[in-house]
């Protein structure tokens, strides 16, 4: 029997480590205006952005 490691893409692992041990990584589906996207089409600093001006985020601020 084979054994396969999956974990989503917050993973907090290096490239080295998921090399290594042979992960699978699958991308998050995350929501910007109704649009879903791979979380690993995006950068860091354009999620933030889009986070900031979140309509829903920004509401209760």
């Amino acid at each position: 029997m084979t054994i396969k490691i999956v974990t989503d893409s917050s993973v907090q692992l290096t490239a080295a480590e998921i090399e290594q041990y042979d992960i699978e990584v699958v991308p998050l589906l995350v929501g910007f205006g109704g649009d879903l996207i791979a979380d690993t089409a995006v950068s860091a600093a354009e999620f933030d952005q889009q986070m900031a001006v979140s309509p829903i985020l920004t509401a209760n601020r």
